[in-house]
């Protein structure tokens, strides 16, 4: 860990390479965590806020982000509320719109829709439907 905290100067791509895979997957499994107690269910919080929240530094996050899942904080907060999402329309089919997006911590109900039909190709009521087919 030493290692890391004396290159925080690096670029992200560098701080990437120069990660040891123990480092890596202490994040990974705090994330874990955060993930299972819902963490990224909280609405509006940013990446500073859920790397506090998770107990690693922003920039080892923003590193474990872009080796481990290939993308930006805000992609993997909207698959992860997403994923959230389908669950509890299988689950609570009778649940409005509104209710989902507060739920899974979309800031609001048109938001919600847009990216649900971005991320999964279909309206959350097209998703639903499916279901019941």
């Amino acid at each position: 860990m030493q290692v890391i905290q004396k290159n925080c100067h690096l670029s992200s791509f560098e701080i990437t390479s120069e990660l040891t895979q123990d480092v890596m997957q202490h994040v990974g499994e705090a994330v874990g965590r955060w993930v299972a107690q819902g963490g990224y269910r909280q609405s509006g919080i940013n990446m500073p806020a859920a790397a506090e929240a998770i107990g690693v530094p922003r920039y080892l996050l923003s590193a474990w982000l872009k080796k481990d899942q290939n993308c930006t904080y805000a992609n993997w907060m909207t698959s992860l509320r997403i994923d959230e999402a389908k669950r509890i329309l299988k689950e609570n089919p009778d649940w409005n719109n509104e209710a989902v997006a507060q739920h899974c911590g979309f800031s609001d109900r048109s938001y919600f829709q847009k990216k649900f039909k971005e991320y999964t190709g279909m309206t959350p009521a097209d998703y639903t439907a499916t279901l019941a087919s």
